[in-house]
């Protein structure tokens, strides 16, 4: 058996209507004019899956890392016998996404479907003048409400928006209605799941000419009228900042029961710390850094997605330049 070691993976790119061609600058293999919306980084989705880049496991996926090493590739906390937990995503939004809903894991058991529930947490990398978010209902809003704004094709009017800024954290558990807005890139960590219920897409046709489907039964069903998601949960995250022991500091963002996740501001070595329990996904989301130890490390950019498997402990990270890390860890509740 090869041994385990800081995982460079190989994202899977998505083509979607409203993508465009900015994550050629995140190093993704992205021509000008293309429409990639979506480079799935970590992702052990049947749909899309990421792999290994490079050393002796080169070319493997995470299903097939997961089937090899076990408990010392994803921890001894995290079964083993169900799909890959998280899935971490660059979004490029070069036209505004339609206005969706995610189910939650109780709604995906109780209808049996193939995934499971999908929450999920954004932070904003870049955002054009004007750009925003939509995330929630307005006070007030019904479920007869809803459908008579939409019937209409006014369903604008019963949504919560806020403008977007690079730095922004959004959080959105499973049932907040939400839409990102055109010319917004961001990072996203998620439970692997691809179920999105589209229930408005701004009267758009899609890549092949025609109106993409809507599933508005299925929304209606899953939206949480009874929390309004903006006033409940917060338009933006409020991070807990502190210091880092080598320089920079440390943005606690999201910790909820699927995952936890944090960016890093190195100005000066860092350990990223080991847990037996779980794995650690890195994003280099600006500057770049070694990752490794004194005698054996590697390079990554801007862009750059390493999965750290349990088993190796603490990993160093050595900021060669201005550097931000986004990390990303299963939950650590038990």
């Amino acid at each position: 058996m090869d041994r385990l070691y800081p995982l460079t993976m190989s994202p899977f790119l998505r083509t979607q209507v409203w993508g465009g061609d900015h994550l050629a600058a995140y190093g993704k293999a992205v021509k000008a004019g293309d429409k990639v919306g979506e480079s799935w980084e970590v992702s052990g989705h049947r749909d899309g899956l990421s792999r290994v880049a490079s050393g002796p496991l080169a070319g493997k996926t995470l299903p097939e890392l997961v089937a090899e090493f076990g408990a010392d590739l994803v921890g001894t906390g995290v079964p083993t016998d169900r799909p890959f937990p998280l899935l971490i995503k660059l979004i490029d939004a070069a036209e505004q996404l339609s206005v969706q809903v995610h189910p939650s894991d109780e709604y995906c058991a109780a209808h049996r479907l193939a995934d499971p529930g999908k929450p999920e947490a954004w932070y904003i990398l870049e955002a054009a003048p004007g750009a925003r978010i939509w995330k929630g209902l307005l006070p007030g809003t019904t479920p007869e409400k809803f459908e008579a704004l939409l019937a209409a094709g006014r369903l604008q009017e019963c949504l919560r928006s806020f403008p977007a800024a690079a730095g922004d954290c959004i959080d959105l558990p499973a049932g907040v209605i939400h839409a990102i807005g055109a010319g917004i890139l961001m990072a996203e960590v998620q439970q692997t799941s691809d179920l999105t219920y589209r229930v408005f897409d701004w009267n758009r046709l899609g890549l092949d000419g025609k109106p993409r489907q809507l599933h508005v039964r299925e929304a209606l069903e899953t939206i949480d009228f009874a929390s309004l998601g903006g006033s409940d949960f917060g338009d933006k995250v409020s991070p807990r900042t502190g210091p880092l022991p080598g320089g920079g500091r440390r943005l606690s963002l999201v910790a909820n029961d699927k995952f936890e996740m944090e960016v890093l501001e190195l100005s000066g070595a860092h350990e990223i710390p080991g847990d037996a329990s779980r794995f650690t996904c890195v994003l280099v989301i600006d500057g770049s850094a070694r990752f490794g130890s004194a005698v054996d490390s590697q390079a990554a950019s801007r862009g750059t997605s390493l999965l750290l498997p349990a088993s190796l402990g603490s990993i160093r990270a050595v900021p060669e330049r201005n550097c931000r890390l986004l990390v990303a860890r299963p939950s650590g509740r038990r």
